[in-house]
């Protein structure tokens, strides 16, 4: 595992994040796997990434299927201590739809049993990277943090 850029080790953010989706998609390429993601000059992002597996790029949605585990295992985590009874996929990986929140719910599957699988939803966040600003500025306002 690698270390997180808040310093330590074994972050899901150093599993998941979006730097590290595009360092893993970086790594393969350099190791000479085959990818669309070669043609052109433009910069690694998640958006491309998503893109190219939106297209069938196998690299993409290998890496893609990779992080929606780990979060997958990371809600497994959450729901059983929690018991929530939905879950919220937002920030970055959130803009690769489907092709990240069908891994999430196939982990998921796999791993949580009886009532709590039963009634789980999970879902990609309407807000995408928005969501963390808004959460933050609507509680400062509920709290009269502003005044």
């Amino acid at each position: 595992m690698g270390q997180c850029r808040c310093g330590a080790r074994g972050c899901l953010e150093s599993l998941v994040g979006a730097k590290s989706i595009e360092a893993e998609v970086e790594r393969a390429i350099a190791s000479g796997q085959e990818t669309i993601l070669t043609q052109g000059n433009d910069e690694m992002t998640v958006s491309r990434i998503s893109s190219a597996a939106a297209k069938g790029d196998s690299l993409s949605r290998k890496v893609l299927e990779k992080a929606g585990f780990y979060v997958g295992i990371a809600v497994c985590n959450a729901v059983a201590l929690l018991d929530v009874e939905m879950v919220i996929v937002g920030g970055g990986i959130s803009r690769a739809g489907p092709l990240i929140i069908e891994p999430i719910r196939k982990a998921v599957s796999s791993n949580l049993i009886g009532r709590r699988l039963r009634t789980l939803k999970i879902v990609g966040s309407q807000l995408g990277d928005d969501a963390g600003i808004l959460g933050i500025s609507a509680y400062s306002r509920a709290s009269g943090a502003s005044k």
